[in-house]
């Protein structure tokens, strides 16, 4: 009987010399030169931290929907332009976008507010309107004392003093500083002539 000797496969192994290095592992899948790759991933770095810095803001403003729209966009970028195989998506991504922001989303938007009393009367919450009506306006209490004032100028640097009359004649000089009793502030003159402390009657 013939004997069969059966041959071990031959293994076609490459070397290390001929296994690709990372850069040209990292050029096969992006595509492009290296400075190609490098401008594609700054520019996708300024879109997704532009989308990033929004997001405290939107999420502040409680935008939900653009919020989830905007993160949707920054991945589905990042994903179609660091992938080789996507290349019409490329092409088509850019347009869809601004076709969606521009005219899509303005008709959504107006008809979800033909719905909605939204107005210039509405915009904030009820919470918010109220701290907003409470530092915008000054409410004078009923037992607040009021006084006669006199603006004055200093000489020299023109800084710019009041001169407070009480109701029982006692006078103050306000500056920056604060109110100071006239008798302690110094000469004050108004016109060319010196203004005295005022006594009130039977002091």
């Amino acid at each position: 009987m013939a004997k069969v000797h059966e041959q071990a496969p031959e293994r076609t192994e490459r070397s290390e010399a001929e296994q690709p290095s990372t850069g040209e592992r990292l050029r096969e899948h992006l595509g492009g030169t290296p400075w190609v790759i490098a401008v594609k991933l700054l520019l996708l770095a300024l879109v997704n931290g532009f989308v990033l810095f929004g997001v405290p803001r939107m999420t502040e403003q409680r935008a939900w929907s653009m919020l989830g729209a905007a993160l949707v966009a920054m991945v589905v970028m990042d994903v179609v332009y660091l992938r080789r195989d996507l290349l019409p998506l490329k092409y088509l991504i850019p347009g869809t976008v601004f076709l969606l922001l521009f005219q899509v989303y303005p008709v959504a938007y107006t008809f979800y507010l033909s719905f909605t009393n939204y107005g210039a009367g509405h915009i904030l919450t009820k919470q918010q309107a109220i701290e907003e009506i409470l530092e915008g306006n000054l409410i004078t209490p009923e037992d607040a004392v009021r006084y006669e004032v006199v603006p004055l100028a200093e000489e020299g640097d023109g800084a710019v003093a009041l001169l407070l009359t009480g109701p029982d004649g006692n006078q103050f000089l306000g500056t920056e500083e604060g109110l100071t009793l006239l008798e302690e502030a110094g000469d004050v003159v108004r016109e060319g002539e010196q203004i005295e402390q005022s006594v009130p009657p039977g002091g």
